[in-house]
């Protein structure tokens, strides 16, 4: 089987099901690669590597999951997982709701920008 083959058990849509099985919701999950190619090259390279051994099942994603959760830290975990979803203008916002914070000021984003940019 090819990388590529491989690759294409960890690659599917975004979308997400719900079914309700005996009253416990069962959820599956598929992910998009399309826009990171490098992580999926990534988590293969963890597979491929983690998949060389005489013994026992196959590793997949599940196992990566639940190890990464073992490590998971809330509040720093969650915080950076966060931060990696932030567009720029996101972060030109959040900086402006932290300055007025900070500062307790009310600017709005074009005399925060004014401020910040030193304008005239």
């Amino acid at each position: 089987m090819s990388s590529a083959d491989e690759a294409m058990d960890v690659v599917a849509s975004k979308k997400v099901k719900r079914e309700k099985v005996e009253g416990m919701p069962k959820t599956k999950l598929t992910l998009d690669f399309k826009e990171n190619m490098e992580l999926l090259e990534q988590i293969q390279g963890i597979l491929d590597v983690s998949n060389k051994k005489k013994y026992g099942r196959k590793v997949d994603l599940m196992d990566l999951l639940a190890i990464l959760l073992e490590k998971f830290e809330e509040e720093s975990d969650t915080a950076k997982a966060q931060e990696r979803t932030y567009s720029k203008m996101d972060r030109v916002y959040l900086s402006h709701e932290e300055y007025n914070e900070k500062n307790q000021l009310s600017l709005t984003l074009e005399e925060y920008l004014i401020r910040e940019l030193k304008i005239q």
